[in-house]
């Protein structure tokens, strides 16, 4: 919810302030990515069910990663 309400209100921000908060969400993206890759390793031998959903969880971070590295850089093209 707390993302969907950045989105919702970031247009509003200057953009030194837009990409501050989409720094703010890669920070957090990437360090959950960092957790559950550790968490993938950990668990690496392990039977059952774990592991595809870490790797699930795993892939979408990394795209939602991508997607808010491109968004940064398209605000920061924009700005030039």
């Amino acid at each position: 919810l707390i993302m969907a309400l950045k989105f919702r209100f970031l247009h509003l921000l200057p953009k030194d302030d837009q990409l501050d908060q989409i720094d703010l969400l890669l920070e957090a993206a990437e360090g959950e990515a960092a957790r559950l890759q550790s968490l993938r390793d950990h668990h690496a031998a392990d039977p059952g069910l774990l592991n595809v959903w870490l790797d699930h969880d795993i892939d979408a971070l990394e795209q939602r990663i991508k997607w808010l590295t491109d968004m940064s850089d398209k605000l920061e093209a924009e700005g030039a």
